[in-house]
């Protein structure tokens, strides 16, 4: 999920992660995955675990992202719904 740079640090994020999990059972999923969470993205990663997910792979090098030189990995993020 996104949200604009004056929402950080609001709680917006972990809010939108537990609609989420509200909604999603509801809709018949057992399992969810989020398959691009880059590494360096510190708050969502602690965000999505803390929601009970878990690191279950990882893309190395898989973007170089805007103002830096340097590849970083993508984690792929995964939690049971059931």
């Amino acid at each position: 999920f996104l949200t604009t740079v004056a929402a950080r640090g609001r709680g917006v994020g972990i809010v939108m992660g537990e609609t989420y999990l509200q909604f999603a059972p509801k809709l018949g999923y057992k399992y969810s995955v989020f398959n691009l969470v880059f590494e360096n993205n510190v708050a969502s990663v602690k965000i999505w675990e803390r929601l009970g997910f878990k690191i279950i792979g990882r893309v190395p090098g898989a973007a170089r992202l805007a103002n830096s030189e340097e590849l970083v990995d993508a984690l792929i993020i995964g939690r049971d719904l059931v």
